[in-house]
């Protein structure tokens, strides 16, 4: 019979005020690095790593602590950090939301040091200035603030129906005498996306309960675009949150007037 090989184990268990004494050993000065990575498909992205280095005191005093912790015993003890990085609050937040948000000023503080750097190569002291006064006006970052990336999304796709509901406005104006039924058909076939019951139904829900030709006779094209585009939106299960649609519109808007001369650039 193959004989096992012995697992190394603490001695016993350790009591509460032991294992605080211990959390304070352990606890080291962070070491910070930023690197920048890219997967073997091409993908990449900012790595923020941060280093809690192994005390060397533990070695050496407490050579079977050291063990338990970041020897035999590391795989428990990373599941625990996981659990804790997860689980820990901070009044009624988790705490990773914090340190997202730190990062998230880190990442926007950090293009600021970026636009200075770029500017001082120009030798334009006074343009240097007023970019960085623009950057800071423009940079503030607010709570409930949209997802920028949908808000770009909604913001494109606002643009797109805007126009084409108004066209479409003009073009069955011409045709007095269509029926409801008859603009339903004609509104599907230009607008295949969502049934035009759904919008209808949404446009009635703050207009007043109205026939569809009625409604399009009186209300305003942003409104039926605005009206579609949520309907979208549903199906697609995207969630805005608390901003309201007409905030990502108007954020996103934002975003494309500031980058309209990089764009596909």
């Amino acid at each position: 019979m193959e004989k096992r090989s012995p697992v190394r184990r603490f001695p016993r268990l350790l009591e509460g005020e032991q294992a605080a004494a211990l959390a304070k050993l352990l606890w080291q000065q962070p070491w910070f690095i930023v690197r920048g990575r890219k997967n073997k498909r091409n993908e990449r992205a900012i790595e923020f790593k941060f280093r809690i280095p192994a005390p060397d005191g533990l070695r050496r005093s407490y050579p079977a602590l050291w063990e338990l912790f970041f020897g035999a015993g590391i795989k428990l003890w990373e599941r625990a950090l996981t659990m804790a990085y997860w689980e820990t609050k901070s009044g009624d937040k988790t705490l990773h939301r914090y340190i997202s948000n730190f990062l998230r000023v880190v990442y926007r503080n950090a293009l600021g040091v970026w636009l200075k750097e770029v500017w001082t190569l120009s030798n334009n002291d006074e343009r240097k200035e007023g970019q960085l006064r623009a950057f800071l006006n423009h940079a503030g970052i607010k709570r409930s603030q949209p997802d920028p990336w949908l808000a770009l999304l909604v913001a494109e796709r606002f643009e797109q129906l805007r126009p084409a509901i108004k066209n479409f406005r003009i073009r069955i104006r011409r045709q007095a005498n269509m029926s409801d039924h008859a603009l339903a058909q004609e509104f599907q076939a230009c607008f295949p996306t969502v049934p035009p019951q759904k919008v209808f139904s949404r446009i009635s829900a703050t207009e007043g309960d109205s026939g569809p030709r009625v409604l399009f006779a009186r209300i305003a094209d942003a409104t039926i675009a605005e009206a579609y585009l949520q309907c979208e939106l549903d199906d697609r299960h995207y969630k805005l949150g608390k901003p309201s649609l007409k905030t990502y519109i108007r954020f996103g808007k934002q975003i494309l007037q500031s980058l309209s001369e990089l764009r596909h650039s």
